[in-house]
């Protein structure tokens, strides 16, 4: 029987931190009794400082940064070839990226443009 009441006790108080965990994080509400302390709150008032606000928009500014020249120098080929590819559809072209090895164990690519039918049939197949 104590056993069943040590159970009981352990599961109220798992029950009341996942709801005081719930508040905290806004998803649920508290009621008059409770503290109404949130991650909002919080937030607000730290972003309420203006060096606060100052060093998380320079932080985000220089992150943002950092992101787009790492995607740049990881992803930029990908996505020229992507926006030259969706480009080209808008044209009416068909254009392949065809990837050739290299006797030096490189890759290097070629651009081929193929034009619509009924535009461009002279020149149908264009290397690039």
């Amino acid at each position: 029987m104590v056993c069943c009441l040590i159970a009981a006790f352990l599961v109220a108080q798992f029950v009341a931190m996942v709801r005081r965990w719930g508040i905290f994080w806004g998803v649920v509400q508290p009621r008059a009794h409770e503290d109404d302390d949130t991650i909002y709150r919080r937030i607000k008032t730290w972003f309420a400082r203006p060096l606060v606000r100052r060093t998380a928009f320079a932080l985000a500014a220089v992150e943002l940064v950092l992101l787009g020249g790492w995607t740049y120098v990881e992803h930029g080929a990908h996505l020229y070839r992507i926006a030259d590819q969706a480009v080209g559809s808008l044209r009416g072209q068909t254009v392949i990226y065809a990837g050739l090895c290299s006797p030096d164990s490189k890759e290097a690519g070629v651009r081929i443009v193929i034009a619509a039918a009924d535009r461009d049939a002279a020149h149908a197949l264009r290397l690039n």
